[in-house]
C-alpha cells in the first residue's frame, strides 16, 4: 500500500473477508492464487506485492498504469467510483471530512493542545461554599490562546466563545445556563465532567440514524485498517495512528454516539458494531493513556476506557462481558456486569455466540487478529475467525495425548461447555487437516486421559511499526 501511496496512485481496498464470495473471482482471476494482497490496475492483473516492488525497481510502474487505466481520450477509467462496493473499500490517500456539528479537525486540536501538559493549567477553586475542582476561568482560555497562537485578545475571546458553542467546556455553578463566554466564569472541559474518550464535547448537533453513524465509523475503521494494521491484522502502528488526519476524524465521528439510539439495530447489526466498537476502543485507549503494563493496570484500564453511548457510558468490560458475552459473569467474578435495573441491559445480545471470543483484541500479542466487521457478513467472518485462531492455537498431540491450546479456552472454559470433553468437542469442527485427524483419533480414546494444557499469554502490547517492518503493512 505504502508504495501506491508514495507514487500517488489512489486505489480501493476490497476487504475479502467481509466479501467472502469474492474468494472464488479472485482466484479464477488471478489463477489459483489464494494469498492476498492480489493488485490489479483496472482489469489488469500485476500479483502480489513482490510483483509490485519489481515494476518499482525496473522503472516501469508508470508505463504498466498507463497501459492499464488509459483510455483512447488518456483519460482515467471511473473505475475507482464505480466498479467496486463503497462499503468494502478504503483509499489511503484519501482525506476524510466527517460532518460534526461545526466541530472541525482545527478546533479540535486547538482543544487538545489546550488540554495537552502545555496547556492551560487546571485548577481546585472554590465557588460560594461549592469546590470546583479540574477547573479553569475564562481569562485563563483567554490568556492561552493569546500566547500559544499569537493573536490579539479579541480574536481569542472570538475563539472561547466558539470552543463554548461546541460544548467542549461548560460553565459552572450560577453561570451554568449560561451561553455567552465570560473572562470571569468557571469552566470545566466536558470530558471532566463525563469522562469518556468521545465525550472532548458534548454532543448537541442533528444525531443521525445508528445506521449511518455506524457505516461512517466503519468506513474510518477499514481506513485506520488499510494504513495502520499489518496484513497478519496482529501488529498496529499506535504512533502513526495517532499523528493521522483518519483518526482525527474518525474522533469526531465517534462524539455522535453520545446520543445515537441503538433501539433498532438486528442482531447481526449490534453484534458487528460492539465487536468493531471494543476493538477500536482498545486502540484508542492505549494511545490515550498507554498501553497498561500489569494485571492491576489491565483491570482499571478495561474498566476505565469508554465511550458514551445512547446517554450511558460502555467501557472496554461492559462491552466485552455485558454485551457480547450477554451478561455472563466474567472470570473470577461473583456478579454480573449489569444488574437487572441498568440501562445498558437493554442492549445486551439475545443469542451468546463463544466465536466472539476470536474476534475480540485487548492489545496483547497472543490476541486474535484484528479485522473490521460488517453485519451482513458477520457469521462468515466470525467462522473464519475461529477456524484462523484455532489452526494457530491449538496443538493435538496424539503420541502424547495432550491437547495444547490457548489460555482463553482455560479463562473462558464455561462459555464452551461444561467440561474438558466439551471444549475439544467445540475446537474439532474448527480445525483441518492432520490437526483435526488428530484430535478425532485422541476423541476416539480414553477421553479421561487426554491431557489439556494452556500455553502462557503474551501480554506484551501488540505494537509494529511501518517503518521497521514496511513489507506486514503493504
Amino acid at each position: 500500500k505504502q508504495i501506491l501511496v508514495d507514487n500517488g496512485i489512489a486505489f480501493m481496498e476490497v476487504n475479502l473477508h467481509e466479501r467472502p464470495s469474492l474468494w472464488k473471482e479472485m482466484r479464477d482471476r488471478t489463477g489459483g492464487k489464494s494469498s492476498v494482497p492480489q493488485i490489479f490496475f483496472h482489469s489488469d492483473y500485476i500479483g502480489g506485492c513482490s510483483d509490485l516492488e519489481k515494476l518499482v525497481a525496473e522503472g516501469k510502474l508508470n508505463d504498466r498504469l498507463q497501459t492499464a487505466l488509459l483510455g483512447e481520450d488518456g483519460s482515467y477509467w471511473d473505475f475507482l467510483e464505480k466498479s467496486i462496493d463503497q462499503t468494502s473499500t478504503s483509499s489511503v490517500n484519501e482525506e476524510l471530512h466527517v460532518p460534526c456539528h461545526g466541530i472541525t479537525p482545527e478546533m479540535l486540536k486547538i482543544y487538545e493542545t489546550m488540554r495537552s501538559s502545555t496547556g492551560i493549567e487546571m485548577r481546585t477553586k472554590l465557588q460560594g461554599l461549592k469546590l470546583i475542582r479540574n477547573c479553569f476561568t475564562g481569562a485563563d482560555v483567554e490568556q492561552w490562546l493569546v500566547r500559544t497562537l499569537e493573536v490579539p485578545k479579541s480574536s481569542a475571546t472570538v475563539l472561547a466563545q466558539k470552543l463554548l458553542d461546541l460544548r467542549f467546556f461548560c460553565p459552572q455553578g450560577k453561570h451554568s445556563n449560561s451561553s455567552l463566554f465570560d473572562s470571569e466564569v468557571i469552566y470545566k472541559c466536558f470530558e471532566d465532567i463525563v469522562p469518556s474518550l468521545n465525550t472532548k464535547t458534548d454532543w448537541s448537533g442533528e444525531v443521525r440514524p445508528a445506521t449511518e453513524v455506524i457505516d461512517e465509523m466503519r468506513r474510518l475503521l477499514l481506513d485506520l485498517e488499510c494504513r495502520f494494521i499489518a496484513q497478519s491484522g496482529r501488529e498496529v502502528d499506535y504512533k502513526a495512528i495517532s499523528e493521522s488526519s483518519a483518526f482525527k476524524n474518525y474522533k469526531l465521528c465517534v462524539m455522535e454516539l453520545q446520543k445515537v439510539s441503538l433501539a433498532g439495530l438486528s442482531e447481526h447489526e449490534m453484534l458487528a458494531f460492539f465487536i468493531n466498537t471494543y476493538n477500536i476502543l482498545m486502540i484508542h485507549g492505549a494511545i490515550e493513556y498507554g498501553p497498561p503494563k500489569d494485571a492491576l493496570s489491565r483491570r482499571s484500564f478495561f474498566h476505565k476506557v469508554s465511550y458514551l453511548i445512547d446517554g450511558d457510558q460502555y467501557s472496554l468490560h461492559d462491552i466485552e462481558h455485558g454485551i457480547l458475552r450477554c451478561n455472563r459473569k466474567p472470570p473470577g467474578s461473583l456478579f454480573k456486569t449489569f444488574g437487572n435495573s441498568d440501562p445498558r441491559s437493554k442492549y445486551i445480545l439475545k443469542v451468546f455466540d463463544p466465536r466472539i471470543h476470536f474476534t475480540l483484541v485487548c492489545g496483547a500479542k497472543s490476541c486474535p487478529p484484528i479485522k473490521v466487521y460488517n453485519a451482513e457478513t458477520i457469521d462468515e467472518a466470525l467462522q473464519i475467525a475461529t477456524e484462523s485462531f484455532i489452526s494457530e492455537e491449538v496443538v493435538a498431540d496424539l503420541a502424547k495425548r495432550e491437547v495444547k491450546m490457548s489460555r482463553l479456552f482455560d479463562w473462558f472454559a464455561n462459555d464452551f461447555g461444561e467440561s474438558q470433553e466439551d471444549i475439544l468437542l467445540f475446537v474439532l469442527p474448527f480445525c483441518g487437516g492432520e490437526q483435526k485427524t488428530a484430535l478425532v483419533k485422541l476423541l476416539g480414546l480414553d477421553r479421561d486421559k487426554i491431557k489439556v494444557s494452556y500455553s502462557d499469554y503474551d501480554w506484551n502490547l501488540n505494537i509494529g511499526s511501518m517503518d521497521e517492518h514496511h513489507e506486514d503493512f503493504l
